[in-house]
């Protein structure tokens, strides 16, 4: 279900919205805008589509309408300075009503925990759709755009839930199984901005618990305890001292707990691991109870390309 509405996009910056910019995808299950090319209303004019959220089910696609209430506007959200350049992301405010004063007030919409975005880094034809407006907006460089245009479509499939990681202490999502049998799927894989040789490339690197153990955190005085029911955990990477080796580690720490539906989850009643959010994440085996740990010099080199936050600052949603 789709409809095109509204006069063709004109701006993605926050502080030239205006009410012709406001849009209303509630129960929709695709996003679907007009963008002009050039500046003259004569110039050509295309049709851009995104679904709000897809899953495959029982070996077909279906997609979720948008919830209630997903109305608002379109804005660039510009990476940290201490991020890759190329690092930003469109996004979707939620608004009150299509007075632009209200899109400080509003909230970016969510998607399982994490905001809806359309990633400029995965080079794709739904965010090459709005470069021409970040240029005209002067939100981006005439050399960030010709930059953007030269990267290489990503080598597999791309999906909404596809979470670009620019930096140590970013959030992102992870799903959490309560069933040992089904460990193995809870890797996921994660994509990182880096530079080499001069180019602007893009590597991936997965989180997973490992070989046969389960996902865990501290329970305080209860001790270490095994997720008992499935969940996504909202998490962050953190430097993390070995008690034994002296190298560069990180461990994933838990900001929040939603179901595994994307609702939050804000007692025990909601989910009876509620307590995990703040914990460490730690695997959990037969012999072993350790926290979940990766050196930052070994494995994939998408590893290496995450930047460290000055200290003292934090990376929101």
């Amino acid at each position: 279900m789709y409809r095109l509405l509204g006069p063709a996009i004109t701006t993605v910056d926050p502080n030239k919205l205006t009410s012709d910019c406001f849009r209303d995808f509630s129960g929709l299950k695709i996003f679907s805008l007009h963008f002009q090319e050039g500046d003259s209303s004569s110039s050509q004019s295309m049709l851009w589509r995104r679904r709000y959220l897809s899953y495959r089910r029982n070996g077909s696609q279906d997609s979720v309408p948008s919830p209630p209430g997903t109305h608002g506007f379109f804005y660039y959200c510009a990476p940290p300075s201490w991020a890759h350049d190329l690092a930003g992301e469109i996004r979707f405010r939620t608004t009150k009503d299509s007075d632009p004063s209200s899109f400080a007030s509003g909230h970016d919409l969510l998607v399982q925990g994490m905001p809806w975005t359309v990633t400029l880094f995965f080079n794709t034809s739904v965010s090459a759709a709005f470069l021409n407006i970040l240029q005209r907006d002067g939100l981006l460089s005439e050399d960030q755009i010709r930059r953007l245009g030269r990267l290489e479509p990503w080598r597999s499939p791309l999906t909404a839930k596809s979470r670009l990681i620019h930096s140590i202490g970013q959030p992102f999502a992870i799903p959490i199984s309560a069933n040992p049998n089904r460990c193995k799927f809870s890797r996921t894989r994660y994509l990182v901005p880096g530079i080499m040789d001069g180019r602007d490339v893009l590597e991936s690197f997965h989180v997973f618990s490992r070989t046969r153990s389960q996902w865990g955190y501290d329970a305080g005085p209860d001790g270490t305890k095994v997720f008992s029911k499935d969940a996504i955990a909202i998490v962050h990477l953190e430097p993390w001292v070995h008690p034994r080796f002296k190298k560069r580690y990180v461990a994933l720490r838990v900001r929040r707990l939603l179901t595994f539906d994307g609702l939050p989850v804000n007692s025990p009643d909601d989910h009876p691991d509620h307590g995990a959010a703040g914990h460490l994440l730690r695997n959990i085996g037969r012999e072993r109870m350790r926290v979940w740990h990766h050196d930052l010099d070994r494995g994939p080199v998408a590893w290496r390309y995450l930047r460290l936050p000055p200290e003292g600052m934090t990376v929101d949603l």
